[in-house]
């Protein structure tokens, strides 16, 4: 809506999904298995936006923030070579990091999944995927700063939604 009528939003997401790993407890998380679905069912698509990472940062995954930003990565490149081999123009990429996990872990749904090294990884990853963005021409946005639910520390809050439709509007319409 804040968009306009000329423009159509396919959203993919899915709970619990990761960039390109495979998590022992949630088979089928991985992002590479619905990329190509996905990528599928959105062609003709002018923009491809992504913001994963926060599920990778599960105690179980062990993962560091680097190794989430090549998930991420991996991911990228798996959306080009599709794309390629459908033979479908390549659309404009948007890489979001995900607001950080809050500290505040105990007694949340997921106090047994994430701990300290989660929260500071979950962090670390904005400067990593800017980077990423830039040596891919992308275009990058932090969701830093979008309210975080203290209930389950890392979903966001309806508001938090709001402002990072916002943001992200923006940002296409500047582009």
């Amino acid at each position: 809506k804040r968009l306009g009528e000329e423009y159509e939003i396919l959203n993919f997401g899915l709970n619990g999904r990761t960039t390109a790993y495979d998590r022992p407890d949630k088979e089928g998380k991985n992002g590479l298995l619905g990329l190509r679905p996905a990528l599928e069912a959105a062609l003709p698509c002018d923009w491809l936006v992504i913001m994963l990472g926060t599920n990778d940062c599960n105690r179980s995954l062990g993962l560091s923030p680097q190794e989430i930003t090549d998930g991420l990565e991996v991911l990228i490149l798996a959306a080009k070579k599709h794309l390629r081999d459908l033979g479908a123009k390549l659309p404009h990429l948007l890489l979001i990091a995900p607001a950080p996990i809050l500290p505040e872990l105990e007694g949340t749904p997921f106090e047994d999944d994430l701990d300290e090294t989660s929260v500071e990884s979950s962090r670390a990853l904005a400067p990593l995927y800017r980077e990423l963005a830039e040596s891919y021409g992308a275009l990058f946005l932090d969701a830093a700063g979008c309210e975080v639910s203290p209930l389950d520390c890392e979903h966001l809050t309806e508001n938090g939604h709001r402002e990072l439709a916002e943001r992200i509007c923006a940002l296409l319409r500047e582009n």
